[in-house]
């Protein structure tokens, strides 16, 4: 992966090679495989620093577009209706 496309922390550390060398080190599965940071989570609080915590807690998430009206209205129609 292009270092340009990494997310870079300010004080140099690339959070993908973070959690990749966390990973490595599991025996088990954790959700950080699927690239969740949850900064309150023990692992991830331990690795990272109170500074660097701060600033992946701050990041912003990825925009989610709204759905279609179409889509929207045909969702309502469920609204009230129970499964038998």
């Amino acid at each position: 992966m292009d270092k340009q496309c990494m997310w870079k922390l300010s004080t140099g550390r690339f959070v993908i090679k973070e959690l990749y060398k966390l990973e490595q080190e599991l025996e088990f599965e954790h959700a950080i495989h699927s690239f969740i940071i949850d900064i309150d989570d023990e692992l991830i609080s331990s690795h990272f620093n109170d500074t660097e915590l701060d600033e992946i807690d701050c990041a912003a998430g990825p925009h989610v577009p709204d759905l279609p009206d179409q889509i929207t209205e045909f969702l309502y129609e469920f609204v009230g209706k129970k499964i038998e």
